[in-house]
């Protein structure tokens, strides 16, 4: 079985890459999809939150109020907690997901942050010394047998972002989603840093049908 990490930042395209390759044949879940399942009431990782960010993320219904949690996790300087909450059980999870698939078959963890969740506390994600980054990405590539970055002009990032949120948050304006996406983008290690840490690079610099034809032709290379 070859296991592969996908990773790319907001609005990178990611998720589309997944799907497209999700379509060949590839075994794929995601990183923020697992999480949101733990975070559900009744879950250990749901009380950890809670404890440790009060019942103000708390919805009415009981759910964890994910827009008040973003705004404290990403405006407020608190993601790395937030981070050491929930990732552990988000590993563990994957790895059980990985043990169960097909000998013969590739598996793919999507997720946006295999490698700044692996750096120490206090390190500025915009410019990791090298030492550090090497660091984190033997980590990574002890989990994966390859790890594809796919990568977008940050502008085209931002553009992205922003659209999705608008068509999901209705009471969004376009700037505070754009600024929404600057925030999130300066929490991550620039593509130009990361890159030659991982062994395919996944252009999305235009249309979703150019990526899908290169999905395709990435998808031959995995399988050779």
């Amino acid at each position: 079985m070859l296991l592969v990490g996908i990773t790319g930042g907001p609005g990178s395209g990611k998720s589309t890459a997944a799907g497209f390759f999700r379509e060949l044949g590839a075994h794929v879940t995601s990183s923020d999809e697992t999480a949101r399942a733990l975070m559900q009431p009744g879950e250990t990782v749901y009380a950890e939150i809670v404890r440790a960010f009060g019942s103000s993320v708390v919805a009415p219904d009981g759910k964890l109020d994910r827009s008040a949690l973003g705004r404290l996790a990403f405006s407020e300087g608190r993601l790395q907690e937030l981070e050491q909450l929930v990732h552990p059980a988000v590993l563990a999870a994957e790895k059980a997901w990985a043990e169960r698939l097909p000998s013969d078959s590739i598996g793919m963890v999507e997720a946006a942050i295999f490698f700044e969740r692996l750096l120490p506390p206090g390190i500025d994600r915009s410019s990791p010394s090298p030492e550090v980054l090497q660091s984190v990405a033997k980590q990574v590539h002890q989990r994966f047998h390859r790890v594809v970055l796919v990568t977008a002009p940050d502008e085209q990032k931002i553009e992205r972002f922003a659209r999705r949120m608008l068509s999901s948050h209705a009471d969004s304006s376009e700037s505070a989603a754009r600024a929404d996406a600057a925030r999130r983008l300066a929490l991550q290690i620039p593509d130009a840093v990361k890159a030659p840490y991982c062994d395919e690079i996944l252009p999305n610099d235009s249309t979703p049908e150019v990526l899908r034809t290169r999905v395709h032709a990435l998808w031959q290379k995995l399988q050779s």
